[in-house]
């Protein structure tokens, strides 16, 4: 069996590689057997001002991951760079996450591989491919800040030139759709990424996305998509009433999972349904949580996903 950061094994269910080497073809176990014992928190939430991390945001994060029994995070660039400053190279920040046990499947947040300028754009991509290669990801997360919608062809054929890239590295990209964003919706999302035609090319289905993306919630949509697309799910629930800034409640005011009106229920069962089998990494962004401090807030955040997966399948 492979072994990832301080020995763990890698779950393939995970998407987790040996770092710096391509990850064998093991396939993925399905929605319904995965367990909780693989759960991967999305660790920047921890943060109060996750936009704004300090040296010693990262180590906070993987002392609260490792505490709450996690297998691993997902690792924003930002937190990592921001590290170094305290440990002095990006070495003894892998050491540091290698040191609590703990794995690394999904490498965020990948910004503009959507601009018009994109011999530029590609400078800056490539230090996300290199981060997740250091680590073992298999997952680049990327995702538009952009509030103008992008034209198809045009996006679909950046997404494929960075697809390639990656590919030589035997990584994916998945695409975030934010719902004020270019790219707002799973169908916009989806379309770019069909017209890309690359292989590594997926999807990731967040809670809070999924509940506010223009036109509400599309499992009709989402049936019709290869199951093998959809890569990461975050879980996370959602207020009934939005806000006026879309952005700001994304930010500071998700709710716990089963506390808002998400149907994350029907959003696993229907993974399950058509043979899905994302990782799964609850992101709840919530000002008020964080600051009660990060390990208080990984354990209630994965109290609250255990509860809500103990609920899926009870009608089949």
């Amino acid at each position: 069996m492979r072994c990832g950061v301080g020995g763990r094994p890698l779950d393939s269910s995970l998407g987790c590689q040996s770092p710096g080497h391509a990850s064998e073809d093991t396939g993925t176990s399905s929605m319904s057997e995965k367990d909780l014992d693989n759960l991967i928190l999305c660790s920047a939430t921890l943060m109060p001002d996750p936009a704004n991390p300090g040296p010693e945001s990262l180590a906070i994060q993987v002392e609260a991951t490792k505490g709450a029994g996690y297998a691993g995070l997902s690792l924003w660039r930002l937190h990592a760079e921001a590290a170094v400053t305290s440990l002095g190279s990006p070495e003894a920040v892998r050491e540091l996450v290698e040191a609590a046990g703990l794995c690394v499947p999904i490498v965020e947040a990948m910004l503009p591989w959507d601009t018009v300028d994109f011999g530029a754009a590609m400078t800056d991509v490539e230090p996300f491919l290199d981060l997740a290669e250091a680590y073992g990801a298999k997952q680049v997360l990327a995702v538009t800040m952009s509030n103008e919608a992008l034209e198809i062809a045009p996006a679909a054929a950046r997404l494929q030139e960075i697809c390639l890239r990656a590919a030589d590295r035997d990584l994916d990209i998945a695409i975030e759709f934010l719902p004020w964003s270019g790219i707002p919706d799973l169908t916009t999302a989806w379309r770019i990424l069909e017209s890309s035609g690359a292989d590594n090319a997926g999807l990731l289905i967040d809670g809070w996305h999924w509940q506010r993306q223009p036109g509400g919630p599309c499992p009709e949509l989402l049936r019709t998509i290869p199951p093998d697309r959809f890569k990461v799910f975050q879980i996370c629930d959602a207020a009934a009433q939005s806000q006026d800034d879309p952005l700001e409640e994304c930010m500071t005011d998700r709710r716990l999972p089963g506390d808002g009106v998400v149907d994350l229920v029907g959003l696993l069962d229907l993974f399950d349904e058509i043979g899905a089998s994302p990782i799964l990494a609850p992101e709840v962004f919530n000002s008020a949580l964080a600051n009660k401090g990060a390990i208080e807030m990984a354990r209630a955040v994965r109290t609250a996903t255990e509860s809500v997966w103990s609920m899926r399948n009870k009608d089949r």
